[in-house]
């Protein structure tokens, strides 16, 4: 038998709450598809973007090979920064450098390619010092070629700390002409640190990724 109130509930009233519930549990539903599929866009989107921002990055990484006496190659591995700091690298850097600032050639093609290398070499302090030093006019290379030559003989150079170096060197100077002139003793130091290079530009320019940040020099008689 059946009670009051469930005799006096609505069919009708009674079947529309449950639509209206199941249409409302589709609704919550379709919602939440929508928000996850929204999600998913936005994720898509930012993904494409970071990798087109990789896509454009060249990441150059140097390799060291060694060949043994017949011209064969030895096992090759990636030129870390373990390598790159090695002090007999450095030092062999360094002494070009000192050679490539100081000197002064008859050849001025040659003479600014070895300028470029010693701009390419360094940074910060030591960038701002060569190009004061170049700036002067009885400095640089290309106006006291037109008149003067200069060779240098580096004669010391090592370590004084984890990043300073110490080097002594003799400048010769000569004429156009071939006549020897005065000859000096210089000394200098330098701060030298290692940044292995990342881009297809420092590999071309600075394949080591030595760099000198500091620079001091003067006559030492």
């Amino acid at each position: 038998m059946a009670t009051p109130h469930e005799s006096s509930e609505n069919p009708y009233l009674s079947v529309e709450r449950k639509y209206l519930d199941r249409m409302g549990e589709f609704q919550q539903r379709e919602r939440m598809w929508m928000y996850a599929a929204f999600l998913a866009f936005v994720s898509c989107i930012v993904l494409a973007a970071a990798l087109a921002h990789e896509a454009q990055k060249s990441r150059v990484v140097p390799f060291v090979v060694e060949v043994n006496r017949l011209g064969k190659t030895v096992p090759v591995e990636p030129l870390g920064a373990t390598t790159l700091s090695d002090d007999r690298i450095v030092k062999y850097m360094l002494a070009e450098w000192i050679r490539h600032a100081r000197s002064v050639l008859a050849d001025p093609i040659l003479e600014r390619k070895w300028m470029m290398f010693v701009h390419n070499h360094t940074v910060g302090a030591g960038r701002v010092f060569i190009d004061r030093y170049y700036g002067r006019m009885d400095r640089n290379p290309l106006i006291v070629g037109q008149k003067t030559l200069v060779d240098v003989e580096i004669s010391q150079l090592f370590k004084k700390s984890d990043r300073t170096w110490y080097a002594e060197w003799t400048e010769t100077s000569w004429s156009i002409k071939g006549e020897k002139g005065e000859t000096h003793k210089w000394q200098g130091f330098f701060s030298v640190e290692i940044v292995p290079p990342t881009t297809s530009n420092e590999i071309r320019e600075n394949p080591l990724g030595q760099y000198l940040t500091y620079i001091s020099w003067n006559r030492m008689d």
